[in-house]
């Protein structure tokens, strides 16, 4: 009877280091953090959202500005604030690869929203810009790896930044022209504003934390 329970617990032992082998640990650098860089946030003209109640010319244009004026407003905002808050980050200008130690903030935009000219006279349909943010830093084997992803929507939190509906009044968008162009685009901005704000407060967090922030040198 000794031998058969002896025998059980050597075979429990046995099966507990082999799932203990199979369990994979979360990604941690391996290597002291180097620079704190931004890189490109993409967008892609499927997730931008034009609002259908303003009268077009060249919807394929709107479209690409849109994108384009969220990706540098996210990445400059971002940027200041994490510098604001004590961060020392900087920009990769295009073309550019991240060291071998950087921890690398990136990440794609989920919605490019105009919002609605009709709802928005009845103190609805504001802009909307949603994104996520990836951290990625150096892994065990010389790959880099993800540390931490943050999926945000502006509409979600309070946070600092111009509202884009309060700004872009509903009869200067049913004119058209130029001038609307130019408020939608601020409403995206703004919106974009908001978004990096809450991507700010989240990085600092998570860098903070895992004690990611470089030191001085």
């Amino acid at each position: 009877m000794l031998r058969r329970m002896t025998r059980r617990f050597a075979l429990l032992g046995i099966a507990l280091l082999a799932l203990a082998s199979c369990a994979k640990p979360p990604p941690v650098v391996q290597a002291p953090p180097g620079r704190i860089v931004i890189g490109a946030f993409t967008a892609d003209p499927s997730v931008v959202v034009l609002d259908d109640s303003v009268r077009r010319t060249h919807t394929g244009t709107e479209t690409d500005d849109d994108m384009a004026a969220a990706q540098d407003t996210l990445v400059t905002t971002l940027l200041y604030r994490l510098q604001e808050n004590g961060i020392v980050a900087q920009r990769l200008v295009p073309g550019e690869a991240p060291g071998a130690n950087d921890i690398v903030l990136d990440g794609r935009f989920d919605r490019i929203s105009e919002g609605s000219r009709t709802e928005r006279a009845n103190g609805g349909g504001r802009p909307v810009v949603a994104g996520t943010l990836d951290v990625t830093g150096p892994g065990a084997d010389g790959q880099r790896v993800t540390l931490a992803s943050f999926t945000a929507d502006s509409s979600a939190a309070n946070v600092p930044g111009i509202r884009g509906g309060a700004a872009a009044s509903a009869a200067a968008l049913g004119t058209g022209g130029e001038r609307a162009r130019q408020l939608l685009i601020a409403g995206v901005q703004a919106e974009a504003r908001r978004l990096a704000n809450i991507f700010a407060d989240q990085v600092r967090t998570f860098l903070t934390e895992k004690k990611l922030v470089p030191t001085a040198s």
